[in-house]
């Protein structure tokens, strides 16, 4: 295997591990500004911004509802843009589409740059800069969230695949989410297994699995406020709490060992519905915002 080569793998997993605490998952940064703001725990969601990581509940017609959503993620060192749409909505089941696409600017291509077979390390006399390039690089990924509602019961299913490029190298993969949900007087229980099934494949032969995780999530659901508790594999445990202040506005906040702190707000109009969600991460890689945007009666 030639220098070059060498390089190029380095390169691969020097990004998966920049991007990501699971092994390069694009679906780590799919969740709602909601979902961010309470320290990444799972609730039952009311609204189409959920399909990317939560159940959602059966009690509102979700069908025409689009939801879209922008982060900048550690200091602006790469954007992540969503878009969701509900397919089918009725008291039986719901099904809805999405989309996520990962941007990451200032990528240089360097292969060319100096001779590899004679200089590992090279001087900067050495380099020849005409021949430095951006470093071609694509990540978007798809999301088919399926509910099944059994009296007060939810089965969901997610189906996650996607597609990774960095400059020749290619990659496919795909994971599938399952989760179980119910309801009892005013607690929401959810069980569920995250990468119950991942692979990922490079044309080089590289292959990565996201790590599998597992986790109990409970909900107090009290006239105003809604605190949410829950454990997983990943993360001994995680608070949150959502307190709406009056019928249009929501804060939110939490905390957990993978986001060292998280705020947010939500307000709701008629027309649409405006979240934000500001956070920190266990790596100190950078400050993270995102903003979503729900448009309703389309």
């Amino acid at each position: 295997m030639n220098l070059k080569m060498i390089n190029l793998i380095l390169s691969i997993f020097f990004i998966s591990f920049l991007f990501s605490n699971n092994q390069n998952s694009i679906y780590f940064f799919s969740k709602s500004s909601q979902t961010f703001s309470l320290s990444n725990v799972h609730y039952i969601s009311k609204n189409i911004d959920g399909l990317f990581y939560q159940p959602i509940s059966k009690d509102l017609n979700l069908k025409g509802k689009i939801y879209i959503s922008f982060a900048e993620v550690f200091n602006n060192q790469f954007n992540i843009i969503k878009i969701g749409y509900c397919l089918k909505s009725s008291n039986k089941n719901k099904l809805s589409f999405g989309f996520i696409k990962r941007n990451l600017d200032n990528l240089f291509y360097t292969n060319n740059a100096w001779n590899y077979n004679e200089l590992l390390v090279p001087e900067l006399s050495d380099i020849e800069y005409d021949n430095i390039s951006d470093l071609e690089h694509e990540d978007f990924g798809f999301i088919f969230s399926y509910d099944k509602y059994l009296n007060d019961k939810i089965i969901n299913l997610k189906f996650k695949p996607y597609f990774n490029k960095i400059h020749s190298n290619t990659a496919y993969g795909f994971d599938l989410d399952i989760f179980y949900a119910t309801s009892f007087l005013k607690f929401d229980f959810i069980i569920g297994i995250e990468n119950l099934i991942s692979k990922k494949k490079w044309t080089s032969g590289v292959v990565e699995e996201n790590n599998l995780n597992y986790f109990f999530s409970n909900t107090l659901n009290l006239e105003k406020i809604k605190l949410i508790y829950q454990l997983n594999t990943l993360n001994s445990n995680q608070l949150a709490a959502d307190y709406n202040i009056n019928n249009f506005f929501n804060f939110r906040f939490g905390f957990s060992n993978e986001n060292k702190e998280s705020i947010g707000f939500g307000i709701v109009t008629d027309f649409f519905d405006i979240d934000y969600a500001y956070f920190n991460n266990q790596f100190d890689l950078g400050k993270s915002t995102q903003i979503s945007l729900i448009f309703k009666n389309i």
